[in-house]
């Protein structure tokens, strides 16, 4: 991307994964696609059924009798909005929690205020309406994913919905069941993504919206370095979203909410983060191999930069969706709290990942090197170890599941630089 994108004509190869996006319309793609096989169908659909029961069955219990559903955070931020309350106090929703068990709201405005129409809801008539939504939007993410990543037919689309499903099957349940609302953000970067590889820079909106919902994906951002209007339109929907909006609600009062954020919730407990052992962050993964309680900002600091300059040598080598889908991992890798919610920014890399093993080749300077059999089987398998590293590394004497991650963020790099998808 340059800062004249919109005006050049992208040049695309279709050569592996990357090569794919783009180079015909999705309607056409489709039009030539094998048939979809029955049995691959319905055990998908089976599975996503399944799931989706038993996390409606648990949204329920979290939000009424565990008391414990995120999704209450953001009604309690719109309903004092709405009342002209500073959406940061503690605030119990009846009958989700009590002041003793109360979620605080600790994001921008934005979703305080996106939140609002929840509000004139009953409290069980809203939770379902926002699972609802959130499975909706899981289905488009895995749609955007699997054409961001180069997955042609119906066939092996339907096979790397099922996959993700079971890779991330309790990534899933836990945003899922607490009403989290990672799958937003992660739509709102893959929306820009779609449009920034096409040289429109109204992507950088859909990415200043995800940095201003939970403020971390502003570490997505220097990918819009090259395009300064993309940047430019990052920065206006961050004010519209987090400033205007809030102001013709609350008025002037914003600012002295944004007051009480900064010097509470950012300067406090935001800061100090999680203990090195219970991190999955690169920084509190060294802090933990150092013996480190906690990750001091140096380090931080230079795990941050040094985790940026991946995506950023694909940015300005022109590999454009590479570096963007990269990006999106450095969320959980640089994150100050490490929850299993923020796991999910890994799914459009486990995507592209599918893709090659699905395809049973890769690119290597340029050409096509096809995968033998037991080179696929043992890709598989491996997946599946750095998948479960991933996940279970959590907590442990050693930090598994940030090598896992680290593994996962390698392989995708390493695929972007051999791929010969230009923009």
């Amino acid at each position: 991307m340059t800062p004249d994108s919109e005006t050049q004509t992208p040049v695309i190869h279709k050569i592996g994964p990357f090569g794919n996006y783009g180079s015909q319309s999705i309607k056409k793609r489709h039009d030539e696609m094998s048939p979809v096989k029955l049995s691959v169908r319905i055990t998908v659909v089976g599975l996503f059924v399944v799931m989706i029961a038993l996390n409606a069955y648990q949204v329920y219990r979290i939000a009424f009798v565990r008391h414990e559903a995120d999704f209450v955070a953001c009604i309690a931020g719109a309903t004092d909005l709405r009342n002209g309350v500073n959406p940061y106090l503690p605030t119990a929703i009846v009958p989700y929690n009590t002041l003793a068990n109360f979620r605080p709201y600790i994001y921008p405005l934005f979703f305080a205020w996106l939140w609002i129409p929840f509000t004139f809801l009953v409290p069980v008539a809203a939770s379902f309406a926002w699972y609802a939504i959130s499975v909706a939007i899981m289905f488009y993410v895995l749609a955007i994913s699997a054409d961001l990543a180069g997955i042609k037919s119906q066939n092996e689309c339907w096979l790397a919905f099922g996959i993700i499903a079971v890779l991330f099957v309790s990534i899933l349940q836990w945003i899922l069941m607490f009403g989290h609302e990672d799958l937003l953000v992660l739509l709102f970067l893959l929306l820009g993504t779609k449009y920034l590889v096409k040289g429109k820079s109204a992507g950088g909106a859909w990415f200043g919206m995800a940095a201003a919902g939970k403020l971390m994906p502003i570490v997505v951002l220097p990918m819009l370095i090259r395009n300064w209007k993309a940047m430019a339109m990052a920065a206006s929907a961050i004010v519209a979203t987090c400033i205007v909006i809030p102001y013709f609600i609350a008025g002037s009062a914003i600012f002295h909410y944004y007051d009480y954020w900064v010097h509470t919730t950012l300067g406090s407990e935001m800061a100090k983060g999680d203990n090195a052992v219970h991190s999955f962050a690169l920084a509190g993964a060294a802090a933990q191999i150092f013996g480190y309680a906690q990750p001091p900002m140096l380090m931080k600091l230079v795990c941050g930069l040094l985790l940026l300059a991946f995506p950023m040598v694909l940015l300005f080598r022109n590999k454009s969706l590479p570096a963007l889908l990269l990006s999106f991992m450095l969320i959980p890798l640089c994150s100050t709290r490490s929850e299993p919610n923020h796991l999910i920014m890994l799914l459009p890399g486990m995507m592209l990942l599918i893709s090659v093993l699905l395809q049973r080749q890769i690119v290597w300077k340029g050409r096509e090197v096809p995968l033998s059999k037991r080179a696929t089987v043992l890709g598989w398998i491996a997946l599946v170890l750095v998948q479960l590293m991933i996940l279970w590394g959590y907590n442990a004497v050693i930090p598994f599941d940030t090598l896992g991650m680290l593994v996962v963020f390698g392989v995708v790099f390493w695929e972007g630089m051999s791929s010969v998808f230009q923009l």
